[in-house]
């Protein structure tokens, strides 16, 4: 199909606008359209019609349309943006008027408040034929995003923001700032400036689109989005785990949220199915040093399930001494966390183990609840030890001392068992419990064997008269060793 568009300024056609309408007919037959419209402000006479037959009888093989005065017309008035551009802004004023009135009133019920939107929406349509106005609304107010009307129409009404900062030494969050932008511009990403050190902002475009995007008052911030290449993302991020032999023990498939570009290179940002686990690649280009780092980090696991976390964490409980964790893409390496330095990986496996501890726990507890934020790492360990008792392991408890007590009566028969031992061994049983965000976790009956214990308060227990009284016998390990635990195998 070929449009071709003239603006004859005549009341009807000369001779010579005729031969130059036929010459364009017949340069475009050379490219064997199926249509040719021709359009020009202007409806055809009588005369005009049967010479525009003629032209289609000479060529039966293309489907050739006038398009006059009558058409322009019909297809003009809908667009009010396009009105606006040539009438001026005083067009139609008596109607604005009438709307304006319209505006001040108290709304009826919400169908009469979304009825003002519409008609408020569709006037902001008309500021400008190259530029589109979408709103969308937010609990922190109204935003506002302009979209080119139709391919090309920025390279028409072209826009550009210029921006200068001023970042003062004496300002002590200036610094931390600064650095977010200039991280921003050089891999992009979304951030938001303060408008205090914001100290020039600069809308040049042309005086119409000027005023539709200039915003009245002083700069409160400044944010600066990126825009997301999900075209470029035909490519597997996954987190590995691999041995020294370069054997790969374990995969992690990563989803990719954020593939942006800015002025030094690019940024991949992925995370795990679960939303625990977050890396975050930049790649420098070639001509920036092609420098590649990477970052892993996780979200945090506060608040969260075990059994829904589990599978993001499951990679840690996995890696030995020697391993280490890469990131690859299409199974290449890219980027790689030793083990033996990564402090990062340390507290990971500690934090896998401890999630997969409590889920063992608290399916033994029939218990379901998330992992409570006032959790430290000695509870971590302590759940760990916990899981393993209910495995069967006898596990150490690093606890060097050990408390019994004496019924009431009993003292004098106690030091006549425990007096002469001196350095003995102790074995009992006793029920075994764990807390963990104020829930209370029974794990069962459980064996206590002590290593080479003595008696500490030998003494006090000899003075105790009072035979109602329930005294405590207390014993530390002697060779700093600590007590042994072990689950009571049911019956």
């Amino acid at each position: 199909m070929i449009f071709e568009i003239k603006s004859f300024a005549r009341v009807r056609l000369t001779a010579s606008q005729r031969r130059e309408v036929e010459r364009s007919l017949k340069r475009a037959v050379k490219h064997n359209p199926v249509r040719w419209i021709l359009i020009l402000p202007l409806d055809h006479s009588p005369s005009e019609e049967r010479w525009f037959d003629r032209l289609k009888e000479q060529n039966r093989g293309i489907e050739l349309e006038w398009w006059g005065l009558t058409w322009l017309n019909l297809s003009f008035a809908p667009r009010d943006d396009l009105r606006r551009l040539v009438e001026s802004e005083d067009y139609e004023l008596l109607r604005r008027a009438h709307e304006v009135d319209i505006e001040g009133r108290v709304p009826a019920n919400l169908t009469a408040s979304v009825g003002r939107l519409n008609v408020l929406m569709n006037r902001t349509q008309e500021l400008s034929p190259y530029w589109r106005a979408d709103f969308s609304t937010a609990p922190d107010g109204i935003t506002v995003t302009y979209n080119e009307r139709f391919p090309g129409a920025a390279d028409l009404d072209p826009v550009q923001l210029r921006a200068i900062f001023r970042f003062p030494t004496s300002d002590g969050r200036a610094a931390a700032a600064e650095r977010r932008l200039k991280d921003a511009l050089d891999y992009g990403g979304d951030i938001e400036v303060d408008g205090r050190y914001v100290e020039n902002f600069e809308i040049m475009s042309s005086l119409a689109s000027r005023a539709m995007f200039e915003a009245p008052g002083p700069l409160e911030r400044f944010a600066l989005s990126s825009l997301d290449s999900p075209k470029d993302r035909g490519f597997t991020l996954q987190m590995a785990v691999v041995a020294t032999t370069g054997e790969v023990k374990y995969r992690l498939p990563m989803q990719v949220d954020q593939h942006t570009a800015g002025v030094r290179g690019v940024r991949i940002r992925a995370r795990d199915a679960t939303e625990s686990l977050e890396a975050e690649l930049k790649v420098d280009r070639k001509d920036q040093g092609g420098r590649l780092s990477a970052r892993i980090t996780w979200r945090g696991v506060t608040g969260k399930f075990p059994y829904k976390i589990r599978p993001g964490f499951e990679i840690f409980t996995r890696v030995e001494r020697d391993d280490h964790i890469e990131l690859r893409i299409d199974n290449q390496s890219v980027a790689r966390h030793h083990a033996g330095t990564a402090r990062f990986l340390v507290e990971a496996r500690l934090c896998a183990d401890m999630i997969v501890a409590l889920e063992k726990l608290q399916d033994h507890c029939k218990q379901t609840f998330p992992i409570p934020d006032d959790i430290t790492w000695k509870d971590a360990h302590d759940i760990i030890a916990a899981a393993q008792v209910l495995s069967g392991q006898s596990i150490r408890t690093g606890r060097t001392g050990i408390e019994l007590s004496i019924k009431p009566g009993h003292v004098a028969s106690f030091l006549k068992t425990a007096r002469p031992l001196g350095i003995t061994h102790l074995r009992g049983e006793m029920i075994y419990g764990i807390t963990c965000g104020g829930h209370q976790m029974n794990i069962g009956r459980v064996f206590i064997t002590t290593p080479r214990v003595r008696l500490t308060n030998l003494a006090e227990l000899e003075a105790i008269a009072d035979i109602a009284s329930e005294p405590v016998a207390r014993y530390v390990c002697v060779d700093d060793d600590s007590i042994d635990m072990q689950l009571v195998a049911p019956n």
